[in-house]
């Protein structure tokens, strides 16, 4: 299990390799986790309870994750956007 977990790592580090540097990666907050894992679960909530995309919920959600979005970045735009270019997020 952990090989699988360490291959899962490495695969998501290449592919960030090709937008972020490893300064760009360190620059990262890492404090945000469970913040991620609450926003995953209120968009899976809002999928599952059947909210429509362009419903109030779902803006608010979408709101919300732009917000950690920057936090995660530490509010620095270059980096922002190569970190959604790199996740396809346009």
């Amino acid at each position: 299990m952990l090989d699988y977990i360490n291959q899962a790592v490495q695969l998501r580090l290449a592919a960030l390799a090709k937008y972020i540097n490893a300064d760009q990666l360190q620059h990262l907050d890492r404090t945000l986790e469970p913040e991620w894992r609450a926003l995953c679960e209120r968009a899976e909530r809002l999928i599952g309870d059947g909210a429509p995309p362009h419903g109030a919920a779902a803006r608010r959600l979408a709101r919300d994750w732009q917000n950690l979005v920057d936090r995660w970045v530490r509010h620095d735009a270059a980096l922002r956007e190569k970190l959604l270019a790199a996740y396809g997020v346009t």
